[in-house]
């Protein structure tokens, strides 16, 4: 029987076959079939792997990546994510394909998508999906920006045939036709909006026209291509209804009463009828029926209005409140403040820093939008709104964190060093007073000083600061022979000193004076290794800011110098007051450092998250109230429960775990808890201080020794805890009891 096949399953030979049907088996089916078999090597291909076992079993599988295009003849589902990367490369896109029926009703209807007129499509158009009366399908348009209901774009055609269109939402589009159908042509890096004109359209200029709508579709890549964007269209509200403008910015239309007026295009002005341009303190300027341009140095800042766009007649102009302008007569770009002479300018400088505009060009004109912010409050207390003073800024109910403030214990809540507390601290030389807070005594007058600083208490219930603070600092310095060359600051300690290197900053707090007519300054300090080597920046401007006798608050914003020198150490940000050369009564309360260029509300905190905060650089087993070396006992014999208490064992040693981890490695030091005695302990099993047991007797009648002028304690510490050994006046099962402060604050100049 022959082989037809490679199916054929050759027969076993058995132990009877002659050696004839052993030939015949072998030449007529075992040769035979093995001449019909054929052995391949498999090989990879473009998006194909194949891999072949030593069975003789292939595996063929689908590549992750396929380098080439494929059509899908049916419905494609995917069961996990599908994962479409634009960045790869910017001459991907993302292309729908949308087909169109042949049948009456069906748009784009028997001319197909190719017809010419309004049913017609071409290579760019800007088209959106709608839906018809009597028809179940949606149908195809060309968008158009006149009116929000063809405004809906969804993308650009990128592809055209009879039966069909492709259509690109987002991604590169490139061909020569593209300029057909953007009016202007294509320039790199311009964005173009849908246009109100032309079905299909795009153009440069942004729709300015009311009830328009404003719909960036494409940013320009070359002379014929674009990267198809996808933005939300806004509906432009307008101007305020003045004949004025038709752009879509909210106005103002103003008789100045005169033609003889200096309110020129690109002023900053506003409006205020009491404001007493009689004052001296105001620039040399005129209203006109109570408007005028204002500065960023005086109080005529609080109230700007707008920016002049228009001179309507010889007195008569248009002030744009709010909204984007097609033109503004501005050297400058960028987010813009309000200047000392009522122009647009880049500086954040003068007493009343104000964001007014973000401009930039566009084609040679300064185009932009009026964002007009509330400017930092120079003004009395009494002007902010009462839900500010909700709490206490030192109770112990539950408010906010205040997180906004950059300084710890802005508002001289905590006063762990007791300087100044009960009476006033009357000492010279650089001190802590308030935690945080710092005297830099930098006198060089061989007269001396007289120095006054004390914590002083709120009346309850006083509404002229906001916050219900409960302290508040009171300075006076008076420095006999004062040169130019003495300085004396007042200021807060941040660590790090490149902390708000080259960031914009706002500084406010309150402050008063026992005379009228004081002024003082603000500091800022960039210490950059710990010790003296630091730069000293002054914020306000030359003359300072005067004081009155009443609580007012000021608010100062400023940009942090960049760092020039390479920093070390204990480095540090300061930020105070430059009371060199006053020599009167100076209260400051409620201060508050913040990004950005206008100042919040003091945020009232709890006196547990300051005290918190503080204990990162300097702390004590002592209650907030309780004065360092007071005697803090219950009895004769039981110290109070602010103490650590550890028992004496064999190893004659205890560690105590900070409750807030330090900065640094502190110094510490240990109090008697009975007599506040430096370097001491009590002894509550003995009822006396360690130093002072020596013959007494404790547990299985071991005799205490203290000896005379030999240290009873050893200490050692870092920024987690402390060990702490009791080397005399105790014995075994004895119960020691101190008291302790751990000092890591900035020290390094003090």
């Amino acid at each position: 029987m022959g082989v037809s096949s490679n199916d054929y399953q050759i027969p076993q030979l058995t132990n009877t076959n002659t050696f004839y049907e052993w030939l015949t088996k072998e030449n007529t089916e075992i040769i035979e079939k093995l001449n019909l078999l054929k052995v391949y090597d498999g090989l990879s291909g473009s998006g194909i792997n194949l891999s072949t076992s030593s069975a003789g079993v292939s595996t063929v599988a689908v590549h992750d990546t396929i380098p080439h295009d494929i059509t899908f003849g049916g419905d494609v589902s995917i069961d996990g994510t599908l994962n479409y990367d634009l960045g790869g490369s910017i001459s991907s896109n993302f292309k729908y394909r949308i087909y169109g029926s042949t049948a009456a009703g069906y748009f784009p209807g028997p001319g197909g998508w190719t017809t010419e007129g309004a049913e017609g499509f071409t290579f760019g158009n800007a088209i959106g999906f709608g839906s018809s009366a009597g028809y179940s399908n949606v149908y195809v348009y060309k968008a158009k920006c006149d009116v929000e209901q063809t405004a809906d774009a969804v993308g650009l055609v990128s592809g055209i045939t009879t039966d069909y269109i492709d259509l690109t939402p987002l991604g590169k589009i490139q061909g020569s036709s593209l300029t057909n159908v953007v009016t202007g042509g294509i320039t790199a890096g311009c964005v173009y909006y849908l246009s109100g004109d032309t079905d299909g359209f795009m153009t440069v200029d942004q729709p300015t026209i009311k009830n328009h709508v404003s719909k960036p579709m494409m940013i320009g890549l070359s002379a014929d291509a674009g990267f198809v964007l996808h933005y939300r269209g806004v509906v432009l509200a307008g101007s305020s209804g003045s004949s004025a403008s038709a752009n879509n910015y909210l106005s103002a239309v103003i008789d100045l009463g005169t033609s003889s007026h200096d309110l020129d295009n690109g002023k900053v002005v506003g409006y205020g009828p009491e404001v007493n341009f009689n004052d001296d303190t105001l620039l040399n300027r005129s209203a006109y029926n109570d408007w005028f341009w204002c500065s960023s140095n005086d109080v005529t800042a609080h109230h700007a209005v707008g920016v002049v766009v228009n001179q309507i007649t010889d007195q008569i102009i248009e002030i744009a409140i709010a909204g984007f302008v097609p033109e503004i007569i501005t050297n400058d770009v960028g987010l813009l403040f309000l200047g000392s002479d009522g122009e647009l300018t880049t500086a954040s400088d003068g007493l009343n820093s104000k964001p007014i505009a973000v401009v930039w060009d566009s084609g040679g004109t300064k185009v932009g939008t009026i964002l007009n912010q509330v400017s930092s409050p120079d003004v009395q207390s009494t002007q902010y709104s009462a839900s500010v003073r909700t709490q206490t800024s030192g109770s112990t109910g539950a408010v906010g964190s205040g997180g906004h403030n950059l300084l710890i214990n802005g508002g001289f809540d905590v006063w762990q060093r007791g300087v100044g507390v009960s009476t006033a601290y009357t000492g010279t030389g650089s001190v802590y007073f308030a935690d945080k807070w710092t005297r830099i005594d930098g006198v060089t007058s061989s007269a001396g000083m007289t120095a006054s600083i004390q914590r002083m208490g709120f009346t309850a219930g006083q509404t002229e600061v906001e916050g219900n603070p409960s302290y508040y600092a009171r300075t006076q310095h008076i420095i006999q022979g004062s040169t130019a060359s003495d300085k004396l600051y007042i200021q807060n300690r941040v660590e790090n000193v490149e902390s708000f290197r080259n960031q914009d900053l706002v500084l406010s707090f309150y402050t008063r004076s026992g005379v009228t007519g004081s002024t003082m300054g603000i500091i800022l300090t960039q210490n950059h290794d710990g010790s003296t080597d630091s730069l000293d920046t002054m914020v306000t401007a030359t003359g300072g800011i005067p004081i009155g006798n009443l609580w007012e608050k000021h608010a100062f914003s400023f940009r942090v110098p960049e760092l020039t020198t390479t920093t070390s150490g204990s480095n540090f940000f300061a930020i105070g007051f430059d009371v060199s050369h006053n020599e009167n009564v100076l209260d400051f309360s409620q201060v508050k450092l913040e990004y950005g260029y206008s100042a919040t509300p003091f945020e009232p905190i709890t006196i547990h998250e300051e005290l918190e905060k503080c204990s990162r650089y300097y702390q004590r087993s002592y209650s907030i109230d309780q004065e360092t070396m007071s005697e803090t006992m219950i009895s004769d014999c039981i110290p109070d429960y602010n103490v650590i208490d550890f028992p004496i064992s064999q190893s004659r040693d205890y560690y105590h775990k900070f409750p807030v981890e330090m900065r640094d490695d502190p110094t510490f030091t240990i109090f008697s808890p009975k007599s506040g005695q430096t370097g001491d302990g009590f002894n509550r099993t003995a009822c006396k201080d360690v130093r002072l047991t020596s013959g007494s007797v404790g547990y299985n009648s071991q005799t205490r020794v203290s000896p005379i002028g030999l240290n009873s304690f050893e200490n050692a510490s870092n920024k987690k805890g402390a060990r702490i050994v009791v080397s005399n006046g105790a014995v075994v099962l004895d119960n020691v009891s101190i008291h302790y402060i751990a000092d890591a604050d900035l020290n390094g100049n003090l």
